[in-house]
């Protein structure tokens, strides 16, 4: 039998179930900054960069991805010819990346941009309901 041993506490490699319950705080940090401090009984983001996972399940959500990009979709409704903004539901951190609008068969749609890290703006060639897909981070 082999045995790790790290910071006063044993790991035995035969043993792929074992519970260490001796170690009582562990804290995650990245670039020295602390995202969070984990015991025995809570877990504490200390940063709210620290949101990867995090996620709503609505028709107007989004979702961070593992890598720290941001997805974002919802429905909008849009007007014959006029431009108009539409808020994402959370802005993004940084920055968005790209934007794009699903219309139904036979509306075009005119444009559809990003205008800044909370919103985008858009037209079509006809008053429709859409869909949203944004990325960024």
């Amino acid at each position: 039998m082999s045995t790790v041993q790290v910071a006063n506490v044993n790991f035995e490699s035969t043993a792929n179930n074992q519970l260490v319950y001796s170690l009582n705080t562990v804290t995650v940090r990245t670039g020295g900054a602390t995202l969070a401090v984990i015991n025995s009984t809570s877990i504490n983001a200390v940063s709210n960069t620290f949101n990867l996972g995090t996620s709503t399940k609505t028709a107007n959500g989004y979702s961070y991805l593992p890598n720290g990009l941001l997805l974002q979709w919802g429905i909008v409704v849009l007007a014959t010819g006029a431009q108009a903004s539409f808020n994402y539901p959370i802005a993004f951190p940084t920055a968005a990346l790209s934007v794009s609008l699903t219309t139904p068969p036979g509306v075009a749609v005119g444009h559809a941009g990003i205008s800044t890290a909370s919103a985008f703006v858009a037209n079509a060639s006809a008053a429709a309901t859409s869909y949203f897909m944004a990325i960024g981070y």
